[in-house]
């Protein structure tokens, strides 16, 4: 028997000719449209939310997620370590020593200063992006002119009593190698836990010119510095060491 409203259907049940009852099956017929809105619903926010995360992780950690991606696809291990030991020095004709710098808010960064500081240090200043610097140094005392850049900067952030935020990172290698070597020091600065890191070629390279906090030193060019390792998931490929310097000596 059918309705308007459902389908019913009807069966005798019987055994050895005699009658036991009736099974009795009724379906619906009427469509469950609050169901189906209900789903759709939950797809779109779910589609809408997804979409909103995604945004935020684009607009707030883009830069970090190109040059982790840039990293990862195309690594350049020999281009930020040249492959020298402590035993042997760099050729500072054919080198140089690249510093990335990523200060924030950019309303407090002193643009001026920087530059009169960086030219002083015989470095070139170049910024990449909105408060992001790429810094190059080629004079004979590269690195400890790197060094002493980084100094000042931690100096601006101090004087600033932490509302200006630095992230550094350093490298060396040939000068051929300029732009393997900038893509891979912007990685390592973007991993900065507010401090300087340096990879294991400029470790090795401070190391011999005994600048360590525990070897002495009487070259003015260099300072005492605390050099401890330094570990991220993000940089599991990298051996990478993170620079503390003694800010208790004044700057030249």
């Amino acid at each position: 028997m059918t309705s308007s409203r459902s389908t019913r259907l009807t069966a005798d049940i019987r055994s050895q000719s005699e009658y036991l009852g009736r099974l009795v099956i009724e379906f619906d017929d009427q469509p469950n449209s609050g169901h189906v809105v209900s789903i759709l619903w939950t797809a779109v926010a779910a589609y809408s939310l997804m979409v909103a995360i995604v945004g935020l992780l684009g607009y707030f950690f883009g830069d970090f997620l190109v040059l982790w991606i840039t990293a990862r696809s195309r690594p350049q291990p020999a281009a930020a370590d040249v492959g020298r030991t402590a035993d042997s020095s760099i050729d500072e004709s054919t080198s140089c020593t690249l510093l990335a710098v990523k200060l924030t808010p950019h309303r407090l960064i002193p643009s001026q200063a920087l530059l009169e500081q960086c030219q002083q240090l015989h470095g070139n200043l170049v910024e990449i992006a909105r408060g992001e610097y790429e810094t190059q140094f080629r004079s004979a005392q590269q690195l400890p002119n790197c060094l002493e850049f980084t100094i000042f900067i931690e100096h601006l952030v101090t004087a600033s009593e932490g509302r200006l935020q630095a992230k550094m990172a350093l490298a060396q290698g040939l000068l051929e190698d300029h732009e393997s070597i900038a893509k891979r020091v912007r990685y390592m600065a973007s991993l900065s836990p507010g401090k300087p890191l340096i990879s294991r070629s400029t470790y090795d390279e401070m190391t011999r010119r005994a600048i360590e906090k525990e070897q002495p030193h009487d070259d003015p060019n260099f300072r005492h510095y605390d050099i401890q390792p330094f570990h991220s998931p993000l940089a599991s490929d990298i051996e990478l060491f993170c620079l503390d310097a003694d800010h208790k000596e004044q700057l030249r």
